[in-house]
């Protein structure tokens, strides 16, 4: 006979193996390490995925939210739903929104002890919410008040936002490492040696705030320069924020530049019609009226200069000479009247994308100021110039193909929000029939490793 308390627990495990069928990106083992290309690929997406999302939630400020009884999280989830969309308002109409999974508490069902299922709740036992308010507030936070007060769960897995019930019998763990160097330091007035002892460091971070329930673990390796954690992923940001505060984990930033070409008529429509925004050009480039440039990214530390090249090599010739052959008894070679034009003097012009540029974080750490210098070299068209040649004893005159290049370029300081993309700067073709639009976008990363 299998006692309620064992079937409750199976109850859970049958309902999140369903889960885990039902989600690509569901890991049963988190920490578990992929032991092939497509899992560490896999991982990487989910990774890039979660923290887009979290940056979504957190960069989405609600003006108001109001529940009042008897309002249910159920009510919650959809004003959530559709407040991702109406307030999400800094990227296109078609990236607005976010996806919410709400997995409501479950109880027995009343037809018999030997009942293997577990059923949802009634209506009347959905978790309720007491009378609040709020102005001015992160979607993020929202999402926390109202988790904390109904006991449930924010997780988010890839790029679902998931809602599920607190109870003890589900783990939600996470490992992550943590790339801190070999130098790793803790500022501590009372030790300036490394907290080598996995307890020391335990102990340090609780004083700063960060849980470590039973389970939870930490360990440093100074020969790796790596810090290993185990907890839950509420904990796991408190510790992220304390490194970034320490300077233990190593900011890069990553920039795209990507230049995008649309129709001088259509530019000019968007002028006459209120002006060139980028969600007017998002928007034309979503309905196909453009076509792609140049791009280049860079992964880059902060205050170091770097160059990036995304280029085709043209090469082409700058001199013309006959081809010439041995005389016949004197062996002294002389131009042969029937003798072939032949190219020579050859050299090479790179065109495409070549990005210069010096990240600088600011004091705001939402803040990436970037001094740049982007620019791309485009083969226009190939013309016949005339080339003089002495043939047969005769000056005459061929025609000689050589390219035509044109070349953009900015020099440029630009601020931009963390994951934001900007416009640069544009610039009307040589033909006058399109207009060269240069997109940014820019992020700050840390070096964490996959699960």
């Amino acid at each position: 006979m299998i006692r309620k308390k064992d079937r409750r627990r199976l109850g859970w495990l049958a309902g999140g193996m369903a889960v885990c069928l039902a989600m690509s990106s569901c890991r049963t083992v988190q920490d578990a390490q992929p032991d092939t290309g497509e899992s560490v690929a896999v991982a990487k997406r989910d990774a890039e995925l979660k923290k887009e999302v979290m940056r979504k939630l957190k960069r989405i400020i609600l003006p108001e939210i109001l529940f009042l009884p008897p309002s249910t999280i159920i009510d919650a989830v959809d004003f959530f739903k559709q407040a991702s969309i109406d307030y999400d308002v800094d990227v296109p109409v078609d990236r607005r929104g976010i996806s919410f999974i709400l997995k409501l508490p479950q109880t027995m069902p009343e037809n018999g002890e030997d009942a293997d299922v577990f059923a949802p709740t009634s209506s009347g036992e959905v978790p309720a919410l007491p009378a609040m308010s709020a102005r001015n507030i992160s979607l993020y936070e929202a999402l926390r008040l109202v988790c904390e007060v109904t006991k449930m769960r924010l997780r988010i897995d890839g790029g679902l936002v998931l809602i599920v019930p607190l109870d003890p019998l589900i783990s939600d763990w996470d490992t992550r490492s943590y790339h801190v160097g070999h130098s790793f330091r803790i500022p501590n007035p009372m030790s300036p040696t490394p907290f080598h002892p996995d307890e020391a460091l335990k102990s340090f971070f609780a004083e700063l705030g960060v849980g470590w329930p039973e389970g939870s673990s930490i360990k440093y390796s100074s020969s790796l320069g790596k810090l290993t954690v185990r907890n839950t992923e509420e904990n796991l940001e408190v510790l992220e924020r304390l490194l970034g505060e320490f300077n233990a984990i190593p900011v890069l930033v990553h920039v795209d530049v990507e230049v995008v070409a649309f129709r001088a008529k259509d530019i000019e429509r968007l002028r006459m019609n209120g002006g060139m925004t980028k969600e007017a050009l998002l928007g034309l480039r979503k309905a196909g009226k453009s076509k792609r440039g140049a791009t280049a990214s860079a992964v880059v530390e902060p205050e170091q200069e770097t160059f990036v090249k995304a280029v085709l090599e043209v090469v082409y010739p700058t001199e013309l000479v006959m081809e010439t052959r041995a005389g016949d008894s004197n062996q002294v070679a002389r131009v042969s009247g029937a003798g072939a034009v032949v190219p020579s003097h050859f050299t090479m012009r790179e065109t495409g994308m070549i990005l210069q540029v010096i990240p600088k974080l600011s004091d705001h750490r939402s803040l990436i100021t970037l001094v740049m210098r982007p620019q791309w070299i485009t083969l226009e068209r190939w013309e016949s110039y005339p080339a003089g040649l002495m043939m047969g004893g005769r000056y005459r005159t061929i025609p000689f193909r050589q390219p035509v290049f044109s070349v953009t370029s900015y020099e440029t300081q630009v601020t931009v929000e963390d994951g934001d993309t900007i416009l640069v700067g544009s610039s009307t073709a040589t033909d006058g029939e399109w207009v060269n639009v240069c997109f940014l976008t820019a992020r700050r990363i840390n070096d964490l490793s996959q699960q």
